[in-house]
């Protein structure tokens, strides 16, 4: 793909995914493509690392909270786990 960049994610990483500087989510193991010209970019992060020393802690755990959040809400108006 001519345009497109590959960006790989290892078992024992993960991707943080910015948009114009901005963070976008957590990319898991496996394999994205990213248009070569657009404005994301992708950080990888070894798991072995006991801490995180980004400049952006506050932003993705705020991030990384409203979307267990929303998981969370998703599965209890579902009827998840299912009720006696």
């Amino acid at each position: 793909m001519l345009w497109m960049k590959r960006v790989v994610v290892g078992d024992g990483e993960r991707g943080l995914k910015y948009k114009n500087r901005r963070f976008e989510k957590v990319l898991m193991p496996g394999v994205y493509w990213l248009n070569a010209f657009g404005s994301s970019e992708v950080r990888l992060f070894d798991l072995a690392k006991d801490e995180y020393d980004g400049k952006d802690v506050d932003v993705l755990i705020e991030s990384l909270a409203e979307r267990d959040f929303r998981a969370r809400r998703y599965r209890y108006e579902r009827g998840w786990p299912r009720r006696a």
